[in-house]
């Protein structure tokens, strides 16, 4: 089991913590939107970077291979927002996760 913690207005607008079945933060997303249809759409619209494991270790999903990858040793994932002008390489999170 994962615990997915969302952060920002996703947080604000879907909660704060979920603990799902899944192998991969794709599949988490995948998961996610599938019980909230407008969360596909709100993924979409952001800019938004994925951490694996706890915030303080900063693993971060920086791409479309590592998001399809089991996590191995860690129980949790961050979906964050990336502040603006902050230039990260999560920008195609929103298409890659869908």
């Amino acid at each position: 089991m994962i615990d997915i913690y969302l952060h920002g207005s996703l947080k604000a607008k879907f909660k704060e913590k979920y603990t799902l079945d899944i192998d991969t933060p794709a599949e988490g997303i995948r998961a996610l939107s599938c019980q909230f249809p407008d969360f596909e759409d709100t993924i979409k619209k952001g800019n938004w970077q994925v951490i694996v494991g706890p915030l303080d270790k900063n693993k971060a999903v920086e791409s479309e291979e590592r998001i399809n990858s089991r996590f191995g040793i860690y129980d949790e994932m961050h979906i964050l927002p990336v502040a603006e002008g902050a230039g990260n390489s999560s920008t195609w999170l929103g298409i890659a996760l869908i």
